[in-house]
């Protein structure tokens, strides 16, 4: 009776009641404020769920604004198993109206952390050290966000609208199909292709292979590259083919 009567306390929790602990656990790991005002669900089974709602991330002190990203709501659906043993398995990871800043002034990036710092550690600590432990996610969504960047260097910042962004895998061993929709500078962006399946990126024995055809306005692009370092983002090998006007 008295597991009984704690499963149904799980399962009528009101999860709301955490947000708080939730953004706080989560902002002494990052060294910036994070706020989850909306409500925060948990849906229990071997393959939980989570959501929560109008999230708020503090930027950089130095930066230009007081947030560095917004969410509007993300849900993760993952195999519980898989937080034990990894890499941590997602069936699906959905974001809504993000509003993401990345900028630099010349010197620091509000994506990095200073060296040396106790969220830096713990950022360093989280990800994944090896391509064996980067998670497996079978689909992601991104719908209806933004993504802005600014640097000294650029009289204006780069502006990007995404309507949809897409991955999806539901073989870990195919390759991943990604496709998006959206416009930069007011033209219209297409994105498809592939990109190695997650078992390539978890193995070290070959570079990480991208196949990627975009086009922004009358510009086209074809990428056709191999990955030694994918998670550092270094050793990038093949090509790109550029076909159009300018953007200018």
């Amino acid at each position: 009776v008295l597991v009984a009567l704690g499963v149904a306390a799980l399962f009528l929790f009101n999860w709301n009641q955490l947000r708080t602990y939730v953004g706080g656990q989560i902002s002494g790991a990052a060294g910036r404020e994070i706020e989850i005002r909306g409500d925060l669900n948990v849906s229990l089974g071997w393959w939980p769920t989570i959501a929560a709602g109008d999230i708020h991330f503090a930027n950089a002190t130095w930066g230009s604004q007081p947030e560095m990203a917004h969410v509007g709501r993300v849900e993760a659906r993952f195999r519980l198993l898989s937080l034990l043993f990894g890499p941590l398995e997602i069936s699906r990871l959905r974001i809504t109206g993000l509003d993401l800043l990345l900028e630099t002034d010349g010197q620091r990036k509000n994506w990095q952390f200073g060296a040396g710092s106790a969220s830096a550690a713990a950022v360093k600590a989280a990800a994944p050290k090896r391509r064996s432990e980067f998670p497996t996610i079978q689909r992601l969504e991104i719908d209806d966000s933004k993504l802005t960047y600014r640097a000294p260097n650029l009289q204006d910042p780069i502006q990007t609208q995404i309507e949809t962004l897409s991955l999806k895998a539901p073989d870990p061993r195919g390759t991943i199909d990604v496709t998006a929709t959206g416009t930069y500078k007011q033209r219209k962006l297409t994105l498809a292709g592939t990109v190695g399946s997650f078992e390539s990126l978890h193995s070290t024995a070959a570079p990480y292979p991208v196949k990627l055809k975009g086009q922004v306005g009358d510009l086209q692009a074809v990428v056709d590259a191999g990955i030694r370092q994918p998670l550092e983002f270094q050793g990038i090998g093949g090509s790109i083919s550029l076909g159009g006007k300018s953007l200018s």
